[in-house]
């Protein structure tokens, strides 16, 4: 597994805060560290995003998956993934960006300092930007490997890289109060649509708080919605961004979608470790 190099253009900090209006000043750090942003892109270059969002048919066959995913989703190791990027300037600098040693860095100086407090295997200062594609078996077979084995004691927790995923979700579509995957360290969304142009009923992102006092590395990850409250609730709209750190604490949940007369579009990214449990 190699160093993530970007031959075709270097990536700095000034460029990044050219995309991404954040700054470690964002950061909320409870329940658990995240950050709730309107334009958490800068603006224009988040309309340039948007009207080169992926046309419908790159999402088809890709597996219906209604409940569990998006079950229209779209990411690097999918055919059509890599002709997408080269053939969008806006989504290859996104792409490009968030692929970089700098992007790594800007999120440790916003997340790193609660890493220790949160129980996290990965020391921000340590942290390694690899070059790895997550395919769909992987994204199944690493939640479970992880939840029946444990860490693995021999994986490197400090080697991480990014997921991209490009999404569209329609009416069948929710989330129980879950957090990501135990590789994940950080993910990223941003929505590309609005709820009231688009009809949206439903598909409204919840951030919950566990209602038990006990120290984030003995909370469960999934648990029941009973043992949780509603501390937010965000309907989408164009623009809006959440980042947030994945710690065991990291409750949120989708409401069902009812109806809708288009496609709730969104964008997860995260940076994950190699190893299959980083909490």
């Amino acid at each position: 597994m190699d160093t993530v190099a970007n031959a075709t253009e270097v990536v700095d900090i000034s460029m990044l805060k050219g995309i991404f209006q954040l700054s470690p000043a964002d950061v909320v750090s409870r329940p658990f560290p995240h950050i709730i942003k309107q334009d958490i892109l800068e603006p224009a270059f988040y309309r340039e995003l948007k009207a080169e969002f992926p046309d419908d048919s790159l999402f088809d066959n890709r597996g219906k998956r209604i409940g569990a995913r998006t079950g229209r989703d779209f990411y690097r190791g999918d055919s059509g993934f890599d002709e997408f990027i080269a053939r969008s300037s806006a989504w290859r600098r996104l792409y490009t960006c968030m692929n970089s040693p700098a992007f790594l860095k800007f999120t440790m100086d916003m997340f790193g300092p609660y890493f220790d407090e949160f129980r996290c295997r990965v020391n921000a200062d340590k942290a390694q930007l690899v070059a790895h594609t997550e395919g769909r078996f992987s994204v199944w077979w690493r939640a479970r490997k992880a939840r029946w084995f444990g860490a693995g004691a021999k994986q490197d927790p400090d080697k991480v890289f990014v997921r991209f995923d490009i999404e569209q979700s329609n009416t069948g579509y929710a989330k129980p109060v879950h957090c990501d995957n135990q590789s994940r360290l950080v993910s990223f969304l941003v929505y590309f649509c609005d709820a009231d142009e688009i009809g949206l009923e439903g598909g409204d992102l919840r951030i919950h708080a566990h209602v038990e006092d006990k120290h984030y590395s003995d909370l469960e990850r999934s648990p029941k919605e009973s043992d949780t409250k509603v501390i937010q609730t965000l309907r989408p709209r164009d623009n809006l961004g959440v980042f947030f750190l994945c710690s065991n604490n990291s409750y949120h949940s989708v409401t069902p979608i009812t109806r809708s007369k288009d496609y709730r579009r969104f964008i997860y990214t995260n940076l994950s470790s190699t190893a299959e449990n980083i909490w």
